[in-house]
């Protein structure tokens, strides 16, 4: 039987949040060695992602992306009755959609929307998401036009509340991959990401904006990209999601799990793994 892990994380980032820079990536050398001898195939999501495994000349690695519905996260979801809830006609609507927890680097959305106004920009910000930093968060945006909108489980209403964003916000700067800038660009919503995360490959020129770690950065990205004619913005961030389906994520998992690529199965089995997750959308792609 072919054993295969999924590395969700980059562990010399992980680490480094803790130890000094050259400890942490000695001790993630040393973890992702044993890692790749212990399983027939380490799957990555991103070049990103896999950089720390071909710093150690793993060979066993392949680079599997993942895919985004884009029937549940589409621009159909755009509803002026919500947008309105949140935001006026003329105001710039920010949304940061995520687990409200310290990697994911929410506070730097919050002095992003502060620079924003200190700008003259009439800018709000609604964070997505409910986590442990939470509480300090709040109280960072006290004054600020921010709002906590806490968890969402429905997908449909996250998939609305990024269709009626203007620019999504994801300036974790360790990401490996950054499911929900995908279901943003998905939903004809850019993106703003950090520059130094696996987003800056999946993020074009056309669909969003790559930024330096600091809130100028940010805010100056998001003024960037809602500079360019609406439409124009929200066509390209769709098109650029449309490169990730589920189709082609489930099939190279299928190959990196053993089957052969052009397989007549492969195509069949990703497509029944498809059709159960999106059979209740209204949408077509």
């Amino acid at each position: 039987m072919k054993t295969v892990m999924i590395s969700h994380e980059r562990l010399d980032r992980f680490a480094g949040q803790l130890l000094p820079r050259r400890t942490a990536r000695a001790f993630a050398d040393v973890a992702n060695r044993r890692t790749a001898a212990d399983y027939d195939t380490v799957v990555c999501t991103t070049a990103f992602a896999r950089a720390e495994f071909d710093r150690i000349g793993a060979t066993n690695i392949a680079t599997v992306p993942l895919g985004v519905d884009l029937q549940t996260f589409h621009p159909g979801r755009r509803s002026f009755l919500v947008r309105h809830r949140f935001a006026a006609p003329t105001q710039i609507l920010l949304v940061h959609c995520g687990r409200l927890s310290v990697e994911k680097r929410a506070d730097r959305s919050i002095d992003a929307v502060a620079a924003l106004c200190d700008a003259g920009v009439d800018a709000r910000l609604v964070v997505v998401g409910e986590g442990p930093m939470r509480a300090r968060l709040q109280r960072q945006a006290a004054g600020l036009p921010v709002e906590f909108t806490g968890f969402i489980s429905d997908r449909r209403t996250v998939a609305t509340m990024l269709a009626c964003a203007d620019v999504t916000l994801a300036p974790g700067p360790h990401e490996t991959f950054g499911l929900a800038a995908l279901e943003s660009l998905a939903c004809g919503t850019p993106v703003v990401v950090s520059r130094t995360s696996a987003l800056a490959e999946i993020i074009t020129t056309d669909s969003g904006a790559s930024a330096g770690n600091n809130p100028f950065a940010i805010a100056a990205a998001v003024r960037s990209v809602v500079s360019r004619p609406e439409h124009d913005r929200r066509a390209c961030a769709r098109r650029r999601a449309e490169a990730f389906t589920w189709q082609q994520a489930a099939a190279g998992m299928l190959i990196a799990l053993g089957a052969r690529d052009g397989q007549p199965g492969v195509s069949r089995y990703a497509d029944e793994a498809i059709r159960l997750t999106e059979a209740d959308s209204p949408f077509t792609a």
